[in-house]
């Protein structure tokens, strides 16, 4: 797990996170382009963010891109273990 982003944010593993799978245009579903999270705190969007090489959490559009039909991605809800697996594994190689 990752260190908390800012003080205001809970930790990876609040249940306040959502996670979600990238897929991009010909992407197989055991093989997602990118791990994609949202959190919300008393049903108010706090942050959306990807996970990038540098290992870190970065601000993105993704999700609510999606939402409005205004992406070419498409992203799908997984759980928080099979987000931090998939992590696992890009980690180690």
């Amino acid at each position: 797990m990752t260190k908390k982003a800012s003080p205001e944010l809970p930790g990876d593993d609040d249940p306040v996170w959502q996670y979600y799978f990238v897929y991009w245009a010909g992407d197989s579903r055991d093989n997602p382009r990118g791990v994609v999270r949202r959190c919300t705190d008393d049903a108010i969007l706090a942050e959306d963010c990807f996970f990038g090489r540098d290992g870190g959490w970065h601000p993105t559009p993704v999700i609510a891109l999606h939402e409005i039909g205004r992406s070419d991605e498409d992203v799908e809800p997984t759980t928080a273990e099979n987000a931090w697996a998939k992590i696992a594994r890009w980690r180690s190689g």
